[in-house]
């Protein structure tokens, strides 16, 4: 029996951003995917590498470790935003504040070809083009895929994000 290919298999191509500020970090994200690994309508099909960043926006709390996935799946975009909600609650995450620290963090960057503006979830992410901590890891796996709205590559959209405001590789 054939294996299914990447280009052969059925659902959508998504890529995800995973993060962690809390707790010990590296290994939450690890579990977060290992949790992605165990739901039936989800293909886990590459990770970046892992990333150190500096927090956005509330500047007082510890830096991320980050790297992005690329995933094939059967589930609605909502199906998939639940399940990532569940994995969240599931490794412990509590609400704190907007952009506040977390144990965990699972953010659905894109979703086939899918825009989608609707209060509970976005898609494409729409702050994806000024992170650096998510367009580093994503060139990384897909530097062509191109945002529908902005009709630009992951590659330019860090080339024009500006200076790396301190995202390294994690040694």
């Amino acid at each position: 029996m054939k294996q299914p290919t990447q280009r052969d298999s059925p659902g959508e191509v998504v890529y995800l951003a995973v993060g962690s500020n809390l707790g010990r970090r590296v290994e939450n994200i690890k579990r977060a995917v290992r949790e992605l690994k165990r739901r039936p309508e989800i293909e886990v099909e590459a990770l970046s590498s892992l990333y150190r960043s500096r927090p956005m926006y509330h500047l007082r709390q510890p830096d991320f470790v980050n790297y992005v996935v690329r995933l094939r799946t059967t589930l609605s975009p909502r199906e998939l935003l639940a399940n990532c909600q569940a994995i969240e609650q599931v490794l412990g995450r509590e609400e704190t504040f907007p952009n506040g620290p977390r144990i965990v963090d699972l953010d659905i960057l894109s979703f086939g070809k899918i825009v989608l503006d609707s209060a509970d979830l976005k898609i494409p992410h729409p702050r994806l083009q000024e992170r650096h901590f998510v367009l580093i890891p994503w060139a990384e796996l897909n530097p062509g895929w191109v945002h529908p709205l902005l009709a630009k590559s992951v590659k330019r959209m860090l080339a024009e994000a500006g200076p790396n405001p301190g995202v390294r590789p994690l040694k």
